[in-house]
């Protein structure tokens, strides 16, 4: 502590008197004062703030002197500890570590310096129905930009199309080698796009077999044939629709499909006409 002056009062809020300043006495009555002396110091706490070890103990500067703060002996898994703040979240007075503080004359306080953190968080990649790939779990550093590496999962008849925070998609979207800023523990969910579409063939009272075609997403390609028979038809295409009510194709015709599709088998019913020679002399 620093001595500062003298006060009436032992908390200072009294008529207060510089160090043998003059003093005049009452020349009308008889008075005794008593004068408390006034002291000037800071005291500084620290706090870990969500640290997992360490311990600081309180320093006493006395008023008016300059002192380095001590080094920080809190630590966190996985953060790095940056400064010190008069709060928690990092919104009062910042003080880098070991800085140079000047305890103030004006008398005996106090406050506390929190620690702040730039923290390490895992970033885990989920295939989310992949069939084949494994990607290990990476960790970026809080508030500084990671890019993600890229995707290595495959999923039959799929193409990977970007990553998510949910499963379903309905998260936050990244692009595969995004670049971005981590702030917590998050894992991020393969999002694909079928790649492979299949037409199922249906007889429509015929019978045969046929087995479903395979087709490339976006890429025309020719049906196959119609292997179907039905007594006492012909048959004469397809359609989206049983009852030929949808979309017709010719036997053959080049196709291209953005999902699965069925085509039903159409038919002509076919009559037998026959000759008679009437009685005729040929």
């Amino acid at each position: 502590h620093t001595f500062i002056g003298w006060n009436t009062s032992p908390d200072g809020t009294g008529t207060s008197y510089e160090d043998q300043a003059e003093f005049i006495a009452s020349t009308t009555q008889h008075e005794d004062i008593t004068l408390y002396a006034q002291w000037a110091s800071t005291t500084i706490s620290f706090n870990g703030n969500t640290s997992e070890s360490g311990t600081m103990n309180p320093i006493i500067i006395p008023g008016g002197e300059q002192v380095t703060l001590p080094q920080n002996a809190y630590t966190k898994s996985h953060c790095n500890f940056t400064s010190w703040n008069t709060n928690p979240d990092g919104t009062g007075t910042r003080y880098p570590g070991e800085a140079s503080y000047t305890a103030s004359m004006d008398g005996i306080y106090s406050f506390t310096l929190y620690a702040q953190w730039k923290c390490e968080s895992m970033i885990n990649f989920s295939g989310n129905g992949a069939t084949s790939g494994y990607m290990p779990g990476i960790m970026a550093t809080g508030g500084q930009q990671t890019t993600l590496p890229q995707n290595t999962f495959t999923k039959e008849d799929y193409i990977f199309a970007s990553w998510n925070t949910k499963a379903d998609g309905s998260g936050t979207h990244y692009n595969d080698k995004q670049e971005i800023t981590v702030t917590s523990n998050m894992t991020l969910y393969a999002q694909w796009i079928q790649n492979l579409f299949y037409v199922t063939f249906n007889p429509t009272n015929g019978v045969g077999s046929m087995e479903p075609q395979e087709f490339e997403k976006g890429v025309p390609q020719a049906l196959n044939k119609s292997v179907f028979v039905r007594e006492g038809y012909v048959f004469k295409g397809w359609n989206t629709k049983e009852d030929g009510t949808g979309t017709s194709y010719l036997d053959g015709d080049d196709i291209t499909l953005t999902k699965d599709i069925t085509l039903f088998a159409q038919w002509v019913k076919t009559y037998e006409l026959t000759f008679d020679k009437n009685d005729s002399n040929a």
